[in-house]
């Protein structure tokens, strides 16, 4: 099988994610060491310093931890992996195409939708279930991605992303 990532994509994400959420927690620290500072009478106009820097420092960690979540883990390499069988006829696309992950072979192209679960998943009267995620109060958050419909969500990445770069496609493969 033949691989195509968009190496230098996923490498300015990584970075993104490791750089602002570092920032992002040295804001946090910061925020905390003003806020402390300014419960003293004569620093008193430092708690406007400490509110900015708690919000930029919060906003700069969600934004570096959805990067890590989405980045971080490397889906392409997993899929890669689990492809490894697969001779020369077929070839991953990964971040190339619309959608993060295309497999294209004589069989056809196929939107692969990658999900971070554990446990056995089961379909059943329309709805796509995993018994092994744990739920409840504190472990709902702080559990893995949610399952959702792993079918409608290949279906939006067809219609919503593929569409559109299909000359890219057929450029690539002719």
């Amino acid at each position: 099988m033949r691989l195509i990532t968009d190496q230098k994509l996923v490498n300015r994400n990584l970075w993104i994610g490791k750089y602002s959420f570092y920032a992002g927690m040295a804001l946090l620290v910061v925020a905390l060491i003003v806020n402390f500072m300014a419960l003293r009478p004569e620093n008193q106009q430092w708690v406007v310093y400490a509110f900015a820097a708690f919000l930029i420092g919060f906003t700069l960690t969600n934004v570096g931890t959805f990067f890590n979540n989405r980045w971080g883990r490397r889906p392409d390499k997993g899929l890669a992996d689990a492809l490894r069988g697969l001779d020369d006829r077929y070839t991953l696309y990964n971040y190339r195409l619309g959608a993060a992950h295309v497999l294209v072979g004589p069989s056809g192209v196929h939107v692969l939708v990658p999900k971070f679960q554990s446990g056995p998943i089961s379909y059943t009267n329309g709805k796509w279930l995993n018994a092994g995620q744990a739920r409840g109060f504190l472990f709902g958050m702080f559990a893995r991605d949610p399952l959702g419909n792993p079918s409608a969500s290949a279906a939006e990445a067809i219609y919503k992303n593929c569409c559109l770069h299909l000359r890219c496609l057929m450029s690539e493969l002719f």
